[in-house]
């Protein structure tokens, strides 16, 4: 550790990458130093605390968990014009769904009437739960997306074939690390 004296009467001690500033009596730190570095450190946690932690937004909507055929229409409001983000759809599916393969029609309208159409199939891991318990199964759709528009976005999500046992569905938006 290296010391470099001071003309105030305090020293600069360097070590790690970071340099402190002690009295030279007492080894205290001046209180001056002492708010600003309270003050930095609630200013770094208000910042985290509102924007730097993952931004998810999630939607789902139910579904006719007999025989589900009907499209399922899931509304996402957008303000964010710049941030890429990732989509995930999802199924809350029950004992009943058996199916090894989930092909869907998704098509997704912008607030500016714009429609995006693609047939999809989802490949569910098979897995056994309790009978209480209800499995959520989760795919990518798109990785990367930047949603250019504000407003409400309409993602309409049906099946090619009827299927059993899918209780609701849903997308989840995650921002791209």
């Amino acid at each position: 550790m290296q010391t470099t004296h001071k003309p105030f009467g305090g020293n600069i001690i360097r070590g790690c990458g970071e340099a402190t500033v002690r009295h030279t009596r007492t080894g205290e730190q001046p209180a001056r130093h002492k708010r600003l570095h309270r003050c930095a450190g609630m200013v770094l946690a208000a910042l985290f605390a509102t924007g730097c932690g993952p931004h998810t937004q999630s939607e789902a909507v139910d579904v006719d968990a007999g025989m589900w055929n009907a499209p399922a229409v899931i509304e996402l409001a957008n303000t964010d014009t710049v941030t890429l983000r990732d989509l995930r759809l999802f199924i809350r599916c029950n004992e009943r769904f058996t199916a090894d393969s989930l092909p869907l029609q998704v098509m997704v309208l912008s607030p500016d009437s714009l429609r995006y159409e693609e047939h999809v199939t989802l490949r569910p891991v098979p897995g056994r739960h309790p009978a209480a318990l209800n499995r959520v199964c989760e795919w990518p759709y798109r990785t990367r997306v930047r949603l250019t528009d504000t407003g409400d976005y309409r993602v309409v999500i049906r099946p090619v074939t009827p299927q059993q046992g899918i209780e609701a569905v849903g997308i989840n938006i995650v921002k791209t690390q």
